[in-house]
């Protein structure tokens, strides 16, 4: 598969925490949904979160970030988890409206 490729090839180049290896993670994990391979969609979706987490401690209006709780909302959906589904959606949501609030332009 061409993203496991990626992220692979991403993985030789760069160390961790790098938003690359982020942003390749988490289209892994999106990717794993589609196929019903829940579990490890969940790993790289946490790995992508944790890593994106660490890359965001100076700026807490992050798009990538949000894009994470978000997708981490939707694995936990998927595996039954409403609770904890319904806990980073909302998480999500309240970063972007922070986003909105300070002017942040860069809403998905």
């Amino acid at each position: 598969d061409f993203h496991l490729e990626a992220y692979e090839i991403r993985r030789k180049l760069f160390t961790e925490p790098h938003k690359d290896l982020a942003d390749s993670l988490n289209e892994l994990g999106l990717i794993l949904i589609k196929f019903r391979n829940y579990d490890k969609a969940k790993e790289n979706l946490a790995k992508a979160f944790e890593m994106r987490k660490m890359l965001n401690l100076n700026n807490e209006f992050s798009s990538e970030l949000a894009d994470s709780l978000y997708n981490m909302g939707l694995i936990f959906e998927k595996l039954g988890d409403k609770i904890s589904a319904e806990d980073y959606f909302s998480q999500s949501y309240e970063m972007r409206k922070m986003q909105i609030g300070s002017g942040f332009s860069d809403i998905n």
